[in-house]
């Protein structure tokens, strides 16, 4: 980096043309003093590909991520007098989080968000036009827009995920840890460094991704057609049983004793009109 500056919370950074290069760093006494780490909350969670539909805002199962969002950011409000929010401006779970915190503000007018983004020119990420428009949006609509570092390099993404812990007293997170299995996501670092630190992490960890379904339904169709085949190939080895017996049944027959040991005598074998047997003179 070319430079290092550091600023308060209370510094005009409204648009990526004011960002002056370098890293700009609230200060934790500054941060205090403005903004209350005790009522501050960030958000962390899984990127669009994790989440179901790979995000769509148009799938009802997002539409009820967004619900369960809504409530728990209102909880937080209401019980735990929270009132500054950080998001990280990821795809995915943060951009949600931060619209949420937009569609409550019309209900509560005091509360505040913040966008860390973590270099300039973040928005670039954004692949989708709904998340470039959401992504503009929340800059335009929060309280403050700070941006850490003037560059990308490979470790930004961990000093912001360091900075919305260390500025943060509360948590909330969507994440499940039963289908993100990597202990060194992005995700998974935050959680265990919010915990590391203390803070009050609330969890929304019920999520099921898109491929989720065609996994389980694949998953179930393999079940299903192995107990199938075990039950055609029981009933074809019973099958196979009972033919053999009564082949046995017949041959015993023809030789003149079956099973029990009765003796058949009228055995009758066309032999050019001679009698053999218990007939035969």
């Amino acid at each position: 980096m070319s430079s290092f500056e550091q600023e308060s919370f209370s510094l005009e950074a409204d648009s990526l043309l004011k960002v002056p290069d370098g890293i700009i760093l609230p200060s934790p006494t500054d941060h205090k003093k403005n903004v209350e780490k005790e009522r501050t909350c960030c958000f962390t969670g899984h990127r669009a590909k994790k989440l179901p539909c790979y995000g769509d805002r148009n799938d009802p199962r997002i539409k009820a991520l967004c619900s369960k969002i809504y409530f728990e950011i209102k909880e937080l409000y209401e019980k735990h007098g929270v009132r500054y929010f950080l998001t990280g401006m990821a795809n995915g779970a943060d951009l949600l989080c931060g619209e949420e915190v937009i569609r409550l503000k019309r209900e509560f007018p005091d509360i505040a968000l913040y966008c860390i983004s973590p270099y300039v020119g973040h928005i670039r990420e954004m692949t989708s036009p709904d998340d470039r428009y959401v992504y503009s949006m929340l800059r335009y609509a929060s309280e403050k827009n700070l941006t850490l570092f003037a560059e990308y390099s490979k470790n930004v993404y961990r000093y912001r995920n360091s900075f919305l812990v260390e500025h943060s007293s509360y948590m909330l997170a969507i994440f499940d840890k039963h289908k993100d299995q990597s202990r060194y996501s992005g995700t998974a670092m935050t959680v265990s460094m919010a915990r590391r630190a203390g803070l009050n992490i609330r969890m929304i960890s019920d999520l099921r991704p898109y491929r989720y379904y065609f996994t389980t339904f694949f998953k179930r169709m393999q079940v299903f057609i192995a107990v199938n085949m075990n039950e055609h190939r029981k009933k074809g080895e019973n099958t196979q049983n009972v033919r053999q017996s009564q082949k046995e049944q017949e041959k015993e027959k023809i030789a003149g004793t079956d099973s029990s040991g009765i003796f058949h005598s009228a055995v009758r074998m066309p032999c050019h009109g001679r009698r053999h047997g218990a007939d035969a003179v």
